[in-house]
C-alpha cells in the first residue's frame, strides 16, 4: 500500500511548466515535422458517433489520392491527414468544403510546432450561388453586400465592367 501511495505522490507532483524553455529541443522534433510538412488538420463537425475506420476508408477514396495519405486520429473527432504528394495536398484544399455521413469535415493547414488544441474549426469558405436577382444587382457591389450579410464576403466572379454574367 505504501509503494501506491508513493507512485500517486509522485505522479501528483510530476509537471512540466509551459514558461521552461527547452522542454524540447529542436532535434527531437525533427522526424514529425518532415511526416507532417504535407498534412492537415481536420475536424468533422457532427453531434452523432461515426466509425473511426470507415471514415478513413471513406475518405480516403473519396479523396482520390493516388501517391498516399494517410490519416490519425489525434484527438475528438481531430485528424491529421499526410499526404505524399504536395499537389495531392493542394488538390483536396482546392476541393473544400468536404463532408462525411452530411457532417461538415473542416481541413487547414496548420503550424506542426502549435498544439492542435490551439486551433479553431468554426470557419469555412463557401462558394454560394445566388439566383433570381434582377439585373441591375448582378454587381460585384450587390454581391459584396449579399456575401457580408450571409458571412464574410472573399471574392466574386465578375467580368472587368464588375458585372456577375458573361
Amino acid at each position: 500500500m505504501g509503494e501506491v501511495k508513493d507512485i500517486v505522490g509522485r505522479w501528483n507532483s510530476l509537471t512540466i511548466n509551459e514558461d521552461k524553455e527547452g522542454v524540447l529541443q529542436d532535434w527531437l522534433l525533427v522526424d514529425g515535422a518532415s511526416e507532417l510538412r504535407l498534412g492537415l488538420l481536420g475536424k468533422v463537425l457532427s453531434t452523432k458517433s461515426f466509425n473511426r475506420s470507415i471514415f478513413k476508408e471513406v475518405m480516403s477514396r473519396v479523396c482520390k489520392v493516388e501517391k498516399g495519405l494517410e490519416i490519425k486520429k489525434i484527438g475528438q473527432d481531430v485528424f491529421v491527414y499526410s499526404f505524399s504528394h504536395k499537389v495531392e495536398k493542394q488538390r483536396v484544399q482546392d476541393n473544400k468544403p468536404w463532408n462525411f455521413n452530411k457532417a461538415l469535415l473542416i481541413l487547414k493547414d496548420f503550424d506542426d510546432r502549435e498544439s492542435p488544441r490551439n486551433y479553431e474549426f468554426c470557419f469555412i469558405k463557401f462558394w454560394i450561388r445566388v439566383f433570381n436577382l434582377p439585373l441591375h444587382g448582378m454587381t460585384e457591389g450587390a454581391e459584396r453586400y449579399l456575401g457580408n450579410k450571409i458571412g464574410c464576403f472573399i471574392a466574386v466572379d465578375a467580368n472587368k465592367n464588375e458585372r456577375c454574367w458573361d
